[in-house]
């Protein structure tokens, strides 16, 4: 049978490349032009080896069939022994060498910002959002900073996250919070830049345990459809556009995390070009984002340093509604007491009562909650085992009694502490 000598592609690597992520973990990558790139998935290149290998063989006279399942393999053979090219930037601008994910259409340079000045004027936090969108050109800039953009519309947080689209092209994804059982998810954000979620309607989202850890600057598992998976340094940054306020704990941790900007209404109409008017400013404004943040960078090792007044009022009206829940619902039991008088309360019982007070966002309340009965009230969950009537340990809440429906819990004798 005929083939390509020594199963190779010659000419193939003209378009496509690897990056390994990791050894033995390696992804193709497809040249659009200029040096960008973007990843493809194996079936499409698949597809153009076997289109590859046809015209080769057709060049020789040799009408050999050559099927999906040999293209398959020397497909896999090119990916394994080709060597892989460095990893690509994110984002570059037009003059800047080396590979990308984005290249902008212009070179950033100083220039008036009109449209972008007024929309300035009306944000809080104002410079910790030029520093933010600066800080998007620092691959190390911190991660763990993500930007709140609050506001009830008409404001034009929607036309900066479409103008950052514009910018950020390929690299920029829009996003809706993941599934509890989406194991593909984290795979939209390799080789992106800005994760952005235009109307995030899971302002806990944040607070969660898989937000922190994509933003925590480890690797993260990566798991293509199809695909072996692998883990990746995953360096984009997350914007969320909200009309709702974020559900920030008093915790110093979750407070210097977030950047808060409210965004007040646009005073007169808005022009129907505005986004064309606004991209016009697009340079301009990049220059006077990357100046403020490269100025600063100095004094705050990295760190944006927002105002933390608004914080501080989100996070206490925060607290003030689990105040009043804890105080109707709740007795705290501060006592030290023994096992058999332990005052506790099941999670069933807590589920019950939220699926009373918020309906749909049910759920949601109740994780925050949870998390604020531990640094507000140090009541969190034990194992017990209630030996006069199942030897089954249980999971409760300690340190206060849930008086919720008349239904309180008692501490009952017997009861055992296994953890």
């Amino acid at each position: 049978m005929n083939r390509l000598p020594g199963n190779r592609l010659p000419d193939f690597p003209n378009i496509y490349h690897v990056i390994e992520h990791e050894p033995g973990a390696r992804q193709v990558v497809k040249e659009m032009g200029d040096k960008v790139v973007q990843y493809v998935q194996d079936g499409a290149v698949i597809a153009d080896v076997l289109r590859y290998c046809h015209v080769q063989l057709a060049r020789r006279k040799a009408y050999t069939a050559f099927d999906f399942n040999m293209a398959r393999s020397a497909a896999q053979f090119w990916q394994a022994y080709t060597p892989p090219i460095p990893e690509p930037k994110l984002v570059l601008e037009k003059s800047e060498e080396g590979f990308c994910f984005r290249r902008l259409p212009f070179d950033i340079e100083p220039g008036p910002t009109p449209l972008f000045d007024e929309f300035i004027s009306r944000c809080s936090n104002a410079d910790a959002l030029k520093m933010f969108i600066g800080s998007l050109f620092y691959e190390n800039a911190d991660r763990q900073a993500y930007l709140w953009i609050y506001g009830q519309g008409m404001n034009g947080k929607g036309a900066l996250l479409r103008l950052l689209r514009r910018i950020f092209g390929p690299a920029y994804v829009s996003l809706e919070t993941p599934g509890r059982d989406d194991k593909f998810w984290n795979m939209q954000l390799l080789g992106k830049r800005v994760a952005a979620f235009p109307d995030c309607g899971d302002p806990a989202f944040p607070a969660s345990q898989k937000f922190k850890m994509l933003t925590g600057g480890d690797a993260v598992p990566i798991e293509p459809k199809g695909q072996q998976a692998f883990t990746a340094d995953i360096n984009c940054k997350f914007i969320f556009a909200s009309n709702d306020l974020p559900h920030i704990s008093g915790q110093k941790s979750d407070r210097r995390r977030v950047i808060f900007c409210e965004v007040s209404e646009f005073e007169g109409d808005v022009d129907f070009d505005y986004d064309d008017k606004l991209w016009a400013e697009a340079r301009h404004i990049l220059f006077a984002c990357k100046w403020l943040y490269s100025d600063r960078l100095m004094t705050t090792n990295g760190q944006i340093v927002p105002k933390m007044d608004q914080i501080d009022l989100v996070t206490s009206c925060n607290d003030e509604e689990f105040e009043v829940i804890f105080a109707e619902h709740f007795v705290k039991d501060n006592r030290k007491l023994q096992a058999s008088d332990m005052a506790y309360f099941t999670p069933k019982l807590l589920v019950d009562l939220f699926k009373d007070l918020y309906q749909n966002q049910a759920e949601t309340k109740r994780r925050r909650f949870i998390k604020w009965l531990k640094y507000a009230h140090n009541i969190g969950t034990v194992s017990i085992r209630l030996d006069s009537c199942d030897n089954t340990p249980r999971r409760v809440y300690s340190g206060a009694w849930c008086r919720y429906n008349n239904n309180a819990l008692e501490g009952r004798r017997g009861l055992v502490v296994v953890s």
